[in-house]
Order: C-alpha cells, then structure tokens, then sequence
C-alpha cells in the first residue's frame, strides 16, 4: 500500500509523492516476525515483539534499549530508587566536572602568571647580558677612539701637519685642530 498526495496536495505543495514533503515510514508488522533473528533488523523486530534482547544480539542501540528493558521491568519502588540513585549520580559527575574545570581554569591561569614572571626574568637576564655586552662594545669604540685623539695630540705636539695627522688616525682636520 502507497499513500498518494490529494488534487489539492499536488497542486498546493507541487509535488507527485507524498515522500517529497513527509518522512518515509515503515510498518513493521511485529506478528508476523518468525522469532528468527538473521540480521540486526530482526534482532529490533525480535526485542520489539518479545521485550527481550538475547545475549548474541548484535544490533546498534540494543544494549542501551537492554538498559532501559531493565529500569521499566522494575517495581514502581525499586524504579523510583533507580532512577533517585541516577540523578544523585549525575549530580555528583556533574560536579566533579565542574571542579576538574576549575581546576584546570585556575591551573593554566596559575601557568600563565609563572610563564610572565620567568618571561620577565629571563628578559631582565638577557636584557643585562645584552647591556653589558653593548657597554663593552661600546667601551671599545671609546677607547679606539681615545687612542686615535692620544696619537693625533702627540703628533701635533711634535710637529706633524694636520693632513698627515688626520690620515694616519681618521680624525677629521676640525678634531685635530681642537685638540
């Protein structure tokens, strides 16, 4: 048996099947299942029709329809207490998840500050390190610089021309002239 959209169905929603606007359905006639199960699908139909599930039964989802077989199977008392037992159960993951997260928020903020300082300590290390080697640097060009001024003032005093001079030290003829 089909079911077929209307006149009016076809013209309103422009379609030929009802499928185009409806979900497919399957009627499953649960009486006329042989008890057999040779597929996953029979194993449905067999828990469908008896409200058991064999130990072999493979299908996907069974083992979680085997849980809730085994809650509704309960007495009204005993599913009560189930049911209690598993929202304090949950109550209680969820809290432990929320102190894990907690934990885990406080820990990388904790990383964080520490990651900071030993940055900022390191930095003033390489910062000093870099300094003094800048300084020595620096120190060096002064004191070539000191000599070239030293040798410059000892050649004017001797005598030596101001060309002669700035040739032989670098110095400009205006340095060599103030000294």
């Amino acid at each position: 048996d089909s079911l077929k959209p209307s006149i009016n169905q076809k013209k309103l929603f422009n379609i030929k099947k009802v499928s185009e606007i409806f979900p497919e359905y399957y009627v499953i006639k649960v009486n006329n299942f042989n008890d057999v199960a040779k597929d996953t699908l029979d194993e449905w139909i067999y828990f469908l029709k008896k409200s058991q599930i064999k130990e072999e039964f493979t299908a996907q989802g069974l083992a979680e329809a085997k849980a809730n077989l085994l809650v509704d199977s309960l007495s009204e008392e005993e599913r009560a207490n189930y049911l209690r037992y598993m929202e304090n159960r949950r109550y209680e993951v969820s809290i432990i998840e929320g102190s894990r997260s907690e934990g885990r928020l406080e820990g990388i903020e904790e990383g964080i500050k520490q990651g900071i300082e030993q940055g900022k300590q390191q930095g003033i290390e390489e910062g000093i390190k870099q300094g003094i080697e800048e300084g020595k640097q620096q120190g060096i060009e002064q004191g070539k610089q000191q000599e070239k001024v030293n040798v410059a003032r000892t050649f004017k005093q001797k005598g030596i021309d101001i060309e002669t001079i700035a040739e032989a030290t670098g110095l400009t003829r205006e340095e060599i002239e103030e000294l």
